[in-house]
């Protein structure tokens, strides 16, 4: 899996947390502050999830090569790229689902 082996410039960040006994629309609008770790250029973000199913079953998605799977791992390409530095914090805009408005993810790095 190619996006496995893409290098990781920041940590796993929780972007929604959604409980579906209690989700009123099939909307997701989410924000994130990514710390970024390490220098490089961020050109995609990946998505992944992880369904808690009961309290000692979890389903993951994750895009590892040790951990395959069969669910789909969404890979949102930037329009343009962005250079970082250890220490700069990516701020993340999620959207997605609805029948009458787009889907659409937005990064931008703060104070810059």
């Amino acid at each position: 899996m190619a996006a496995a082996t893409w290098p990781v410039l920041g940590p796993t960040t929780t972007l929604a947390d959604i409980d579906l006994s209690t989700l009123e629309t099939e909307r997701v609008e989410a924000d994130a502050s990514i710390a970024i770790a390490r220098p490089g250029v961020v050109d995609a973000i990946l998505l992944t999830f992880r369904a808690r199913l009961t309290e000692t079953l979890t389903l993951e998605g994750p895009p590892w090569p040790d951990r395959p799977s069969s669910w789909d791992t969404s890979v949102w390409f930037l329009p343009e790229a962005i250079a970082v530095r250890e220490g700069d914090r990516l701020e993340v805009d999620y959207r997605f689902g609805g029948l009458r408005s787009a889907d659409g993810l937005s990064c931008h790095l703060a104070g810059r």
